[in-house]
């Protein structure tokens, strides 16, 4: 159990026995967002949507590094550590026609894209 911190607060009994660090994590945002509307006549018009949102996100371990047999190796701990960039887009069209006042026509398209790249967290296993 080298690896596994001493718990920071030693009581008698089992389970009030913890291990307490404040880690920094950092989150990098941005968001772009495009709307265009156009009527072509009382009758047609189309509006298009687009949605740009790049994120850079650092998610550090909860346990310290610790030297186990001359190797530095981290236990992690909290969800996934390391650093990920995520890019989300959205695009969206719609199309509206009325043809009598009981009557139209709309036509939607739409289209997401998620690109996500995760890496393993610095300090999980090296040597030195």
């Amino acid at each position: 159990m080298e690896v596994v911190p001493d718990a920071e607060f030693r009581t008698s009994r089992f389970l009030e026995a913890n291990y307490l660090n404040n880690v920094k994590k950092t989150y990098n945002s941005t968001t772009y967002d495009a709307r265009v509307d156009h009527h072509f006549s009382d009758k047609s018009s189309i509006f298009g949507r687009f949605s740009y949102n790049p994120t850079y996100n650092s998610q550090p371990a909860l346990f310290p590094v610790a030297t186990v047999d001359g190797l530095k190796v981290s236990a992690g701990g909290g969800i996934f550590p390391g650093p990920s960039e995520a890019d989300s887009q959205g695009y969206m069209v719609d199309f509206v026609h009325v043809f009598t006042p009981t009557l139209l026509l709309e036509l939607k398209a739409g289209f997401t894209r998620l690109w996500l790249h995760t890496l393993l967290g610095a300090g999980a296993l090296h040597s030195g």
